[in-house]
């Protein structure tokens, strides 16, 4: 597998990339996971209609022995699922926190526009990280395998499989009536609360001049005011998911009940065992729960989906600075040709044509008032902004 420096790494999409080779794996468990997840269908229906309806004790240690085989199987590659996710999210942040925490660095610095990005970059890492390596990342690779079940309830019996596809259809709907209904405002929220942390870490770092000014209370007055705006667009947000979440938890019982009262009526007819009606219960309900907690967990996506864009953004903005020669060491001389400097997120140079020459080992003050220039001289002669024409160099370099 192609190996990428952290320096090199232009979005969280290249380092999934990278992953590839995982996901694929993570994908084939999921297969054997969700073909294991059959193992209470089989057993119910062996029970029924071989162990219980022949009398046979054997017979039903012969099944329970294998059922545990089969249980013990399963739990080994949930585990084994489990931990190939926490490898996947571990490795992206060996491979993308260093960038990410070098681009925090750089816009407290200055040398990017950062508009308050502060710790944010590196608190979207980990939360998309943690989301990597949960549980409902992993309901994402047991979606796929929903259309096996509706052909295994199809063998069964034709109704069945009919059955399923409705209640599967409507259990869709309210799913994508949940995400219509929830995403906008949860985002919001999401952004609120971002700016309210961004703000609060502002006025922390001016703390004992907000003291000493008495401006504490004015403070506090404005965060509960944003704080309360943010609050209530996420409580708007999580009572419409609750509800949803509740009804389709509901609905849940009530598509295993449709089950087995459609089965009770094909086995009276003597078109499927009693077995069989157990089992295609136990398989609808299975085929439903992925749908199910993706409801639950649907905050969780809409958030990792956040995450995911803003580093995107984030690192295809900024790209990855260039490996540079090394020098010998500095002597001091610093020398300015017509140098043009624009502050990050500006539009208009603060500087404009400087031309100077410093010689090494001299002392020099730089004067002027207020807004003059004079702090973005000495930036741009650290390198920390850009020259946007002309050039500073320091030794010739």
């Amino acid at each position: 597998m192609p190996q990428m420096n952290d320096s090199q790494i232009q979005s969280i999409e290249e380092v999934l990339k990278l992953c590839r080779r995982s996901f694929v794996a993570v994908g084939v468990f999921s297969f054997f996971i969700n073909a294991l997840m059959l193992t209470p269908m089989f057993y119910m229906i062996n029970v029924f209609d071989k162990a219980v309806g022949t009398g046979s004790i054997p017979t039903l240690i012969a099944l329970a022995v294998l059922a545990t085989i089969l249980y013990a199987t399963l739990a080994a590659l949930e585990a084994i699922r489990s931990r190939v996710l926490i490898h996947i999210a571990s490795r992206m942040d060996l491979i993308a926190a260093p960038r990410v925490y070098e681009l925090c660095f750089l816009g407290s610095a200055g040398s990017i526009e950062s508009k308050g990005m502060g710790a944010q970059p590196l608190s979207d890492l980990n939360a998309f990280r943690q989301f990597v390596s949960s549980q409902n990342c992993a309901v994402m690779f047991d979606v796929p395998w929903i259309p096996l079940f509706v052909l295994l309830m199809f063998f069964f019996h034709p109704v069945l499989a009919l059955v399923a596809m409705i209640c599967m259809a409507v259990m869709a709907a309210m799913a994508l009536a949940n995400q219509r209904a929830t995403t906008a405002g949860l985002k919001e929220a999401n952004k609120k609360a971002a700016n309210i942390a961004g703000a609060t870490q502002r006025n922390l770092r001016n703390a004992e001049v907000a003291s000493a000014m008495g401006m504490i209370p004015q403070l506090t007055k404005r965060w509960r005011e944003l704080q309360n705006d943010m609050l209530e667009v996420q409580s708007r947000s999580s009572v419409t998911a609750s509800g949803y979440s509740a009804v389709i938890k509901t609905l849940g019982s009530v598509v295993q009940s449709i089950a087995i009262t459609t089965g009770a009526v094909l086995a009276i007819n003597q078109e499927i065992t009693p077995g069989v009606m157990i089992g295609a219960a136990l398989l609808l309900g299975k085929s439903i729960q992925p749908i199910q907690q993706a409801v639950s967990g649907w905050r969780s996506f809409v958030e990792a989906r956040e995450q995911y864009g803003r580093l995107n953004d984030l690192l295809s903005k900024y790209s990855a600075s260039k490996k540079k020669m090394s020098l010998p060491p500095i002597t001091g001389a610093i020398t300015a040709s017509g140098a043009f400097v624009v502050p990050p997120g500006g539009e208009k140079p603060t500087l404009l044509g400087i031309d100077l020459s410093l010689p090494a080992g001299t002392t020099t003050m730089i004067l002027g008032p207020s807004a003059a220039g004079k702090s973005t001289l000495i930036r741009s002669i650290l390198g920390l902004w850009p020259t946007v024409q002309g050039e500073i160099r320091i030794d010739g370099a």
